[in-house]
């Protein structure tokens, strides 16, 4: 019975561990039949032929295949698995819906999960939640406890009011923010705005990568100084579609970055002379610029 749960809720995990499970696999479906009792067929090489030896095959009775693997391994799959691509959020097979799914499997499972902060820190997946009931957005919320955040999805009015609220309180905690405002500050005064912003005034200690797109940049409530307290270690990926100060400590740690049509090529040639560690450089340019 978990063999077939195994099959029908684990599509993304046996593609990608297919080399892991599948040997294994084999083996229970060879040895154990699932009325619990020993099959004959028992593959050459992998067992000693001999009586007691088979005998012993009988500690698999009744046990899903995936039990005989060691938590730790069960663990960094299941993290593994919340990554959702490097063009994330947008995403169809959501790893939000998958860790629900995977924790409702079996016992040994649901208490890996239960226990594993990190594994739902990475899933403040803002459209999944959008669609859940209050009470099991705040369960996942409380799931995550003290884990470094991953924050991606389109952002409407709606996801706005839990989300905003949840930054200012853990905004330390937040290593990934890729989000995409659609029209949500056009309904919203400009004090609004920069209240509903105002969390990326404080230090980010963990941020490694941040993309936030609006559909409407130029009224932006966004803060353009001091971003992050000018303190940001660990940042890595920067992108922004509104013009941001470029003499901050760290713009030097870049080697992912993004600058909108707002910058004239004097800045942005001014800027990368500060950063030698970039690997990957992004440019917009105003359409209406003549070409050459």
């Amino acid at each position: 019975m978990w063999l077939l749960k195994f099959r029908t809720r684990k599509t993304r995990f046996k593609n990608r561990y297919e080399s892991w499970f599948q040997s294994y696999s084999d083996l229970v479906t060879r040895v154990t039949n699932f009325s619990g009792t020993i099959a004959t067929d028992v593959t050459p090489g992998l067992f000693n032929p001999d009586s007691t030896r088979v005998r012993s095959l009988k500690i698999f009775e009744d046990v899903s295949t995936m039990t005989a693997l060691h938590e730790d391994l069960l663990f960094k799959i299941f993290l593994e698995d919340t990554y959702a691509g490097p063009h994330f959020p947008f995403t169809k097979d959501r790893p939000l819906t998958t860790a629900r799914h995977c924790s409702q499997v079996c016992r040994q499972w649901r208490s890996i999960f239960l226990s594993s902060s990190s594994i739902w820190g990475r899933l403040i997946d803002l459209n999944g939640l959008k669609e859940t009931t209050d009470q099991w957005r705040n369960e996942i919320l409380a799931r995550t406890g003290d884990a470094v955040l991953w924050v991606y999805g389109f952002v409407n009015r709606d996801v706005w009011d839990f989300l905003s609220p949840f930054l200012q309180k853990n905004w330390r905690r937040v290593q990934i923010l890729v989000i995409r405002d659609i029209n949500t500050l056009d309904m919203t005064s400009l004090d609004l705005q920069q209240e509903m912003w105002a969390f990326m005034k404080e230090p980010a200690p963990q941020l490694c990568r941040i993309q936030v797109k609006q559909d409407n940049p130029l009224t932006s409530g966004l803060p353009t100084s001091p971003l992050f307290g000018d303190d940001a270690p660990l940042l890595k990926d920067f992108s922004m579609k509104h013009k941001f100060p470029t003499n901050v400590s760290w713009i030097c740690n870049l080697s992912s970055i993004s600058f909108p049509s707002t910058f004239n090529m004097d800045e942005v040639l001014t800027t990368l002379w500060r950063m030698p560690r970039l690997e990957y450089l992004s440019l917009s340019v105003d359409s209406d610029i003549p070409h050459a």
